[in-house]
């Protein structure tokens, strides 16, 4: 039987319309993403951060709520714009990866887990570090002047029940050719209700990396931010912000 032309470019149509661009990740049959991985290609140490936004959709009638999500390290972070998937609604989820400090190629995943399902809808990231030396005046994302970088924006509290304690472990960066002695003041962040205990008496040396550790308690409240004033030699800098969402706490 002989296809006119014209039946056969609408054919194509058909097949560029209803098969997807790509195998597309169903967890319990309730939430779906069209992809859960993405590549980076080359990322560069200076540019900071790099991200990339991944979307679901809720298959379902019920609304759907995210509960906790764990990251392969600490280089790489979730972020929601909300924390709810509406009955067939979508949502969007953002992964932050963190090139400071590493070089070379990587692959982390974070793994987002709903309320009432026990399987967890997992993303990946992949791509491969370019190292650059730390000098003064290379903007990192996290820096907090006068030569200090961090290889973290925040810390960040979900889904922590009221009064419990979580452990924090940050990488500080001396780019500078003096010893910097750093100070925080938890009374900034107590006026919030967030009980926070800081390094006392932190001196990094020229050039040298290493990790201090912060200590924070879930306060009593569902959400918010409080920011942690920090300075250096003396001089205040960018603060260090501390942010929570709890679903325990209503």
């Amino acid at each position: 039987m002989k296809v006119s032309r014209f039946a056969s470019i609408a054919f194509l149509f058909f097949l560029a319309w209803a098969v997807p661009c790509g195998a597309q990740t169903t967890v319990a049959g309730k939430i779906s993403a069209r992809h859960t991985t993405y590549n980076f290609g080359t990322v560069k140490e200076k540019d900071g951060e790099a991200t990339h936004t991944f979307w679901l959709r809720n298959l379902t009638a019920d609304t759907l709520h995210v509960v906790r999500y764990e990251v392969s390290c600490n280089c790489t972070d979730a972020k929601f714009v909300q924390k709810q998937l509406l009955p067939y609604g979508r949502m969007a989820v953002t992964l932050h990866y963190n090139p400071v400090h590493r070089s070379g190629p990587f692959l982390q995943d974070a793994s987002i887990y709903f309320a009432g399902i026990d399987e967890p809808l997992v993303f990946q990231v992949e791509g491969s570090v370019q190292p650059s030396p730390w000098s003064e005046g290379v903007e990192m994302v996290c820096t907090l002047g006068r030569g200090l970088f961090l290889d973290c924006k925040e810390l960040y509290l979900l889904d922590v029940k009221a009064g419990e304690r979580r452990t924090f472990h940050v990488s500080v960066h001396n780019s500078t050719d003096r010893s910097l002695v750093l100070g925080f003041d938890e009374s900034g962040v107590e006026r919030k209700g967030v009980s926070v205990e800081v390094p006392e008496g932190a001196v990094v040396d020229p050039k040298e990396t290493r990790t201090l550790t912060f200590s924070v308690v879930q306060p009593d409240t569902h959400e918010g931010m409080a920011v942690l004033p920090v300075w250096v030699n003396g001089k205040r800098v960018k603060p260090l912000r501390i942010q929570w969402f709890s679903s325990h706490i209503k």
